[in-house]
């Protein structure tokens, strides 16, 4: 297997459809994109599914493919897939509970949680109390970013501008963030293998 040390010859030769190129690029970005994803789905077998749907799609598009850095296309690509599986499992969970709202007769006893108004209404206060013990324990700018990210819905390079800061700064607070999400996370539910 040749080894590149040249992007512009590495692009070259996957637009051109040549596999050892193709290989290189699997081989040396496939690990850490397997990690990448595995960071939002908290699982490295839909990770792996992600991962190798971006190289599916790079192949696919290959022709397309400009001088650009593939390291930055390919995290991208991996971040896009993580977020469309993630939206593709909330749109099925709402579809499942609004299915299961609507079933006539004793089926309604299972509705999802056997939670009533007020049960639902405390379980989301608690969470709304956990959430902002978490941000309490951020840096003020990283728990202030996160808020404009995930409250105000703003984009990170809206947050940048309005902030005077670079985009990866604002990507930088998300990331502390979500990491002190994820340890919360794990003191209370541990994380199957």
């Amino acid at each position: 297997m040749k080894n590149y040390t040249n992007t512009e010859s590495l692009v070259d030769d996957v637009r051109r459809g040549k596999t050892e190129a193709f290989e290189f690029l699997f081989k040396t970005y496939y690990p850490r994109l397997r990690l990448f994803a595995s960071h939002f789905l908290n699982d490295f077998d839909e990770a792996a599914d992600v991962v190798q749907e971006t190289f599916i799609k790079m192949w696919e598009r290959r022709e397309q493919l400009t001088y650009v850095s593939l390291s930055a296309l390919l995290f991208t690509m991996v971040r896009n897939g993580c977020l469309n599986r993630l939206k593709h499992e909330l749109v099925a969970n709402d579809y499942q509970v609004d299915y299961l709202a609507h079933l006539a007769g004793d089926e309604q006893l299972y509705y999802t949680t056997f939670l009533n108004e007020a049960d639902h209404s405390l379980l989301v206060e608690d969470l709304r109390k956990q959430v902002e013990r978490v941000l309490a324990t951020l840096p003020p700018r990283s728990s202030e970013i996160f808020k404009m990210s995930r409250y105000e819905g703003m984009k990170n390079r809206e947050i940048a501008e309005q902030l005077h800061i670079s985009v990866k700064v604002v990507e930088r607070h998300i990331s502390r963030a979500l990491a002190a999400f994820r340890k919360q996370r794990a003191a209370f539910v541990p994380l199957e293998k």
